[in-house]
């Protein structure tokens, strides 16, 4: 299981992103300011994935590759909150 956390600025506004990665990355769970969504896929997909999401007005994506996961907001990976 992975887990990483972003903040992302956005029209001078703060949201939060958390994505986890679950049961041998079979559901990937995204927390995006508090709401929950999780994601579910078959085992055979669960490695390399891209997930579109929104925040705001913003279209972003959820990019996961060999169990790591990252957030892509204008084409480039946002750097993720320390732990």
């Amino acid at each position: 299981m992975s887990k990483r956390s972003w903040n992302l600025n956005i029209d001078g506004e703060e949201h939060s992103v958390i994505a986890e990665n679950k049961c041998f990355g079979c559901k990937l769970k995204i927390t995006i300011d508090g709401d929950e969504f999780v994601l579910k896929t078959p085992l055979f997909r669960s490695k390399n994935r891209k997930e579109p999401f929104r925040v705001g007005e913003k279209q972003c994506m959820l990019s996961v590759e060999h169990g790591k996961i990252d957030v892509i907001m204008d084409g480039k990976a946002v750097s993720p909150v320390e732990c």
